[in-house]
């Protein structure tokens, strides 16, 4: 009877270890809009516990990816005859791409700096009342702080990665310019 439960605990250890391995991604929606991710699900902020969605994890297969290019295969539009390249891309995809990341980014600078301000206003509050719930809006703030830092920095790592493109593809140093209209 020993043996019986010991093997039992073995596989129920094993394939429970197999499930961690394939991993689950928790995604939800923030006040604002923004589509988190996250594998860990203690990271949601309690106030979108009950909204959060679990996905299948995102690491695949090479037969998954393989399927996956068949499914939707990616292709670029045919430039004009005689249009420079670079890249492999005209010169107004690199303006296009350049403006989107920088609208983007204001907007996001935008909304941690409004985020500062009602932070600063919710401290007072909790330091003036000491209620529960102004500790309680002092970190949701700051997590939506943090959530929008950390959107800050994959903006202006795609920047980077775009202009180190850019360089590398000799592409004319206008293009961050906006296109003329």
């Amino acid at each position: 009877m020993k043996s019986r439960i010991s093997a039992f605990a073995i596989v129920a250890l094993i394939l429970g270890g197999a499930a961690t391995l394939l991993g689950q991604t928790y995604e939800w929606t923030d006040a604002n809009g923004v589509v988190h991710f996250t594998d860990n699900q203690e990271m949601v902020p309690r106030k979108y516990k009950g909204t959060v969605r679990v996905r299948e994890s995102v690491r695949s297969t090479v037969e998954d990816q393989g399927v996956l290019q068949q499914a939707a295969p990616v292709t670029t539009p045919e430039p004009p005859k005689g249009e420079t390249l670079y890249g492999g891309k005209p010169f107004p995809w690199w303006q296009k791409r350049y403006l989107n990341l920088a609208k983007e980014r204001e907007k996001v600078v935008a909304r941690l700096e409004e985020l500062k301000g009602k932070e600063t206003t919710t401290k007072r509050k909790k330091l003036i009342l000491q209620r529960a719930s102004d500790r309680a809006a002092v970190k949701e703030v700051q997590e939506q702080i943090a959530s929008q830092e950390e959107q800050l920095k994959r903006i202006d790592a795609s920047i980077a990665e775009l202009e180190g493109d850019a360089l590398r593809a000799g592409v004319p140093p206008r293009w961050k310019e906006p296109p003329a209209p």
